[in-house]
């Protein structure tokens, strides 16, 4: 407990340095977070119509969770190894390797040159790395912001059964440990580029294949003028060596191992074959820069959020033909499809969700905040929209994590207590297990905090 009192003290002394003038006219995160107060316009409910409830034992806030891990600063992103023993965090440039059972900390991954903000474990090494002990187990990417915060680094680390980064090759051990000075170690592949953002997977399903963005830069022949072209790159993990790159576009999704999407901020959107490279399909231009994008679970629908007129627009990926389109009051990066692909969910910047029949572009459910000040709704962002099951899950700016279930009509919630002050929002998303049964939320108070599902 001392160490609880402690940290919201710590926060609270933050809040109280800063200059209490308010601008009635102007909103940030401070004074976002000052006036917050939870309030519903518009809930879940039934296709019947019958209003959503809170299962039992909800709203739960901090002090309630399954468990807790108290870190050494606040985390970035977490993720969950795909047979659900570990899960990593980012640590200012390190990153923590825990048991998830005991929540006792296995590793500290040092090497990045900044600060670590997105991790990834691979789906998948197949059952050769399981069968031979020398093998590694685990593989996880991660990203941290490269000297200067203009591009990302990308490391990619062999982890052995218990956890623990994979030795080093006799040759390397006299080495420095510091990724900046090579290229590849034994346990180690480190390069330029940036991981997916805005819901892109780091990893095919199938674990096959990485997909990351390297900002190539060129230089003008007349003028001397340097500017950079983004390159969607996709790593093979078996190979750990490039396989193709695609150039021209700025993120880029894969919903299996043979089909990859890309969009740009140009307003277009490709589909890609994986194993040859070879471009199947442009889609666009949409008339304004592509925000995200999202495959049905059938991997024949392709749905992308593009700003401008803020639309939502969903291509069948055997014709590239528009199928819906869809008029959103404002960005959405944030997408996800129910897993029977009746359903697309999107979160929106008005601290609002929206559900969509995808095929037909009709909202047929829309969950929203209430507030008195405009402002304050235009800054609560929804994000890490995800289905997990029947289940919908996503975060509010602030920090509170709603869970919805379409199958029983449940509400549950996660979030701290009204004498839990902060003063900043968290900077890390969420991740769940690979069994539904466990999720895990970073929080501004150095706490990584476990909640059963």
């Amino acid at each position: 407990m001392a160490s609880d009192a402690q940290s919201i003290s710590s926060l609270e002394q933050e809040d109280d340095i800063m200059s209490c003038d308010e601008n009635e006219y102007e909103i940030d995160q401070h004074k976002f977070l000052r006036h917050w107060k939870y309030c519903i316009r518009s809930d879940f409910a039934s296709l019947s119509g019958v209003p959503a409830t809170w299962e039992d034992g909800h709203p739960k806030h901090w002090g309630q969770e399954e468990a807790k891990i108290f870190l050494d600063g606040e985390a970035t992103t977490p993720a969950i190894s795909p047979d659900n023993q570990l899960v990593a965090v980012g640590i200012a440039n390190d990153i923590h390797i825990f048991r998830v059972d005991t929540k006792k900390r296995i590793d500290v991954l040092r090497g990045h040159p900044g600060e670590v903000i997105t991790l990834a474990f691979a789906p998948s090494l197949g059952g050769g790395s399981i069968d031979q002990p020398d093998a590694p187990r685990y593989l996880l990417s991660s990203q941290s912001e490269d000297e200067g915060g203009v591009h990302g680094y990308i490391i990619v680390w062999e982890l052995a059964q218990n956890g623990k980064k994979m030795p080093p090759p006799k040759e390397e051990e006299e080495q420095p440990n510091f990724a900046a000075y090579h290229d590849e170690t034994g346990s180690m592949h480190c390069f330029p580029g940036d991981l997916g953002s805005f819901g892109s997977q780091a990893f095919s399903p199938d674990g096959k294949t990485m997909v990351y963005v390297v900002q190539n830069m060129t230089s003008d022949y007349y003028t001397g003028q340097c500017r950079y072209s983004p390159c969607v790159t996709l790593w093979d993990v078996n190979t750990r060596s490039i396989r193709h790159q695609l150039h021209g576009h700025t993120d880029c999704v894969l919903p299996d191992s043979s089909l990859a999407a890309s969009i740009s901020w140009d307003g277009t959107a490709r589909i890609w074959d994986v194993l040859s490279g070879r471009s199947i399909h442009t889609i666009g231009p949409l008339g304004g820069q592509l925000w995200c994008g999202a495959f049905s679970p059938d991997s024949n629908f392709l749905a992308v959020s593009r700003g401008g007129e803020n639309l939502i627009h969903i291509y069948n990926i055997t014709t590239a033909q528009q199928v819906s389109r869809i008029e959103i009051p404002t960005w959405c990066r944030s997408m996800s499809w129910s897993p029977d692909g009746r359903f697309l969910a999107g979160g929106l910047e008005i601290g609002a969700l929206c559900l969509w029949d995808p095929y037909t572009g009709i909202e047929k459910q829309r969950w929203s905040l209430k507030f008195d000040d405009f402002m304050m709704q235009e800054f609560a962002t929804i994000a890490g929209a995800q289905f997990v099951g029947d289940r919908l899950i996503f975060r509010i700016l602030e920090g509170t994590v709603e869970v919805y279930d379409l199958d029983t009509n449940f509400k549950k919630q996660f979030t701290r207590g009204p004498n839990d002050k902060i003063s900043r929002c968290p900077r890390g998303e969420m991740a769940c297990s690979s069994d539904f049964k466990i999720l895990i939320v970073p929080d501004v108070d150095r706490t990584l905090r476990f909640w059963t599902l």
